[in-house]
């Protein structure tokens, strides 16, 4: 029971995590990368606890559901940093995301690892644990969101509006509003901020008409 508790506690905050990301990049490729590498952190922690000879105890299971939550942090604000820079390529969007966010997900990193110290002197064997549980979450993702991640985002991220939910998001917000394609935009008309086409065609005879 412990075991299915934790694995679906891991998998419910894989999901949230990639809905999250997806809507703080609006992009579904950079969103579906950045969950994986947080699997491949989940996993490497889950790695560990075998390796120390743990067995998947209340404890244990406990921390196991912080796991996803603790390394989200960290890859969240790089996946947003790759997408500030719209119409460059993947390797510019990488570096510039290692010059401005990369310095701060660092330092982060180091005062939580600093934190996760102290609770491995820890007598009660709940906070010993976590802080092994801390420590190793936090290694791993600094390994892997400094250096794994950027490296896949070079090789394959999305360049321009590739993987985008922008237009979904529009395609949905203009049928909600009952737009067409052969409708036209209007930044000054109120109400809907479009006319129709039909509208367009009699402004259209009418310019005609007065020249």
């Amino acid at each position: 029971i412990l075991v299915i508790n934790a694995m679906t506690g891991i998998i419910i905050g894989l999901c949230l995590a990639l809905v999250i990301l997806v809507v703080a990049t609006t992009n579904l490729a950079v969103g579906v990368l950045a969950t994986l590498i947080i699997a491949l952190i989940t996993c490497s922690v889950l790695g560990v606890i075998n390796m120390i000879g743990w067995k998947l105890g209340p404890l244990e299971s406990l921390n196991l559901t912080l796991v996803v939550g603790l390394a989200v942090d960290y890859v969240v604000h790089l996946a947003e940093g790759y997408m500030e820079l719209k119409h460059e390529t993947s390797e510019a969007k990488v570096k510039h995301t290692l010059s401005h966010v990369g310095i701060s997900v660092l330092s982060g990193a180091c005062t939580t690892l600093g934190a996760s110290i102290f609770l491995l002197a820890a007598k009660i064997l709940f906070f010993f644990q976590f802080g092994i549980f801390i420590f190793c979450t936090i290694g791993f993702s600094i390994m892997y969101s400094l250096f794994f991640f950027p490296t896949v985002m070079a090789l394959v991220g999305p360049e321009g509006e590739k993987g985008s939910v922008m237009p979904a998001i529009r395609w949905v917000r203009d049928a909600v509003r009952g737009k067409t394609k052969q409708d036209k935009d209007c930044e000054l008309c109120k109400g809907k901020g479009f006319y129709k086409k039909e509208m367009n065609d009699v402004l259209s005879t009418n310019a005609s008409s007065s020249v």
